[in-house]
């Protein structure tokens, strides 16, 4: 038996004898758009460890709309739920008939990236959509109403008020090959949730799905089998509760409220792991008066899981108050009060740079939730001083740029002249915070109240003998 892939898969599920009678939407493929989101750092365990055994941002959903009869499963759970989640959540709503009412439109988003597709049953992947409404925007669903024709100029104009904020990948498998989501994955999926930010999921959809009431219980395996694949739909994470059906979290649909529970169900975490494949976390707006506070503090552990401390030195330096020799092994943990872009660079005697963090190409610099932690290289490895004797540094750097250039940074940084405390003066001194700032004289750390106007940085000076 041939494989079924494209329109024939989207119609064919809906026309399913075995009882499908709901349009998913993702066409075959790999959502490749997905891969350049950046990924979300994984944080200390004790951030993860803190977490509630419930969230919920189901107050501030609309009401579950209906998709068919097309195939924009994608559109409405990006847009109609998770973007208008996040409006609800900015404004405060809570009332389902006010926010339904400010909805965003599915339909503006899925024409935005499929003009040509006059029956709007090609499908898309949430990623393209997610990225076209960080570019364009979106409508509101009462400004480009149900149907399948392309916006216009003054359907794009209504949309730039209403650009998304930052996107991170919380993770991503092949779909169909047995991969599972590893229960660290999970626990970032419920740290997203608690931190008010709704999560655009992507599963593997059989029929029992299309069958679910108040849980989803699978009978079916999510491989490929007898060279037959399931369809694959695209939802919204809105809560987990750790003491519902063993662990679960509860989804938004598109197939309107007689599907489910009103329109909603609860997908047990060991079910989530076998057939969900992506995810993506939509990050809540910071607030206008939020956006001048920035704290935070770096800590050096050494392999004994001591802290090597330190002093200030200067406007924003610490030393720290004892030497170390070459193979000496100790982290960074790197901890921000609100929500900002961080970066640490390291330097040695011989002018060698290195990033520290992001510590590799694709994970993203913004760490936005609150009181969070990362460990640099990580919570079970170490940073090992090399051979090369003399001043080492660690410059730490926080942001609320979104678009901070460090490659950039890092070439002014290695064409001035001086010492490396001089070069850092002569780079970035003048675009950093000058005032309305305290640093602690014993601990390095600081407290702003007027971040939005400059970056903060930290700079740490090892005697490296």
């Amino acid at each position: 038996m041939a494989k079924i892939t494209g329109l024939c898969l989207l119609v064919l599920l809906q026309l399913s004898s075995r009882g499908q009678t709901y349009m998913m939407g993702i066409p075959p493929g790999e959502d490749s758009m997905l891969l350049r989101f950046k990924e979300k750092t994984t944080l200390i365990r004790a951030n993860y460890k803190s977490l509630g055994s419930s969230a919920s941002l189901k107050k501030f959903c609309p009401t579950p709309g209906m998709q068919n009869p097309y195939g924009t499963c994608a559109a409405w759970s990006t847009a109609y739920a998770g973007r208008t989640i996040i409006e609800a959540e900015r404004k405060g709503w809570t009332n389902r008939q006010q926010i339904t009412a400010n909805a965003f439109s599915p339909m503006f988003i899925y024409k935005a990236a499929n003009p040509d597709d006059y029956s709007c049953s090609r499908g898309a992947h949430p990623a393209e959509l997610l990225q076209l409404m960080q570019q364009t925007g979106v409508t509101y669903f009462s400004d480009y109403t149900f149907n399948c024709q392309a916006p216009n100029a003054r359907d794009f104009e209504k949309a730039k008020p209403n650009k998304i904020n930052s996107l991170q990948r919380l993770f991503y498998y092949t779909p169909y090959e047995g991969n599972e989501v590893t229960t660290n994955e999970v626990l970032k999926v419920k740290k997203s949730l608690e931190d008010g930010s709704p999560v655009i999921i992507s599963i593997v959809c059989p029929p029992s799905f299309q069958k679910a009431v108040s849980v989803w219980q699978p009978w079916e395996s999510p491989m490929v089998v007898n060279n037959t694949m399931h369809g694959r739909h695209a939802i919204c994470v809105v809560g987990y509760d750790d003491d519902k059906y063993g662990g679960a979290f509860e989804i938004m649909n598109s197939w309107d409220v007689n599907w489910g529970n009103g329109g909603f169900t609860w997908i047990p975490y060991s079910v989530f792991q076998k057939f969900c494949y992506a995810a993506v976390e939509m990050s809540r707006f910071e607030e206008s008066g939020t956006l001048s506070r920035l704290s935070g503090s770096v800590q050096l552990i050494d392999l004994a899981n001591r802290e090597m401390t330190a002093h200030r030195v200067g406007d924003y330096g610490y030393r720290l108050n004892n030497s170390y020799s070459s193979g000496t092994r100790f982290k960074l943990q790197v901890n921000n009060t609100e929500p900002a872009n961080m970066y640490v660079i390291g330097a040695d005697a011989r002018a060698n740079y290195s990033v520290l963090f992001p510590y590799r190409d694709g994970v993203s610099a913004y760490i936005n939730h609150p009181n969070s932690t990362i460990a640099i290289p990580s919570e079970d490895t170490h940073i090992r001083l090399d051979n090369v004797t003399g001043k080492d540094y660690m410059l730490v750097i926080y942001t609320k740029k979104m678009n901070y250039d460090l490659k950039a940074v890092i070439a002014q940084l290695q064409t001035a002249t001086g010492s490396f405390p001089q070069k850092v003066a002569a780079v970035l001194k003048n675009t950093s915070i000058n005032n309305k700032i305290t640093y602690s004289d014993n601990r390095i750390s600081f407290q702003s109240t007027e971040a939005g106007k400059g970056d903060v940085i930290l700079l740490i000076e090892l005697d490296h003998i």
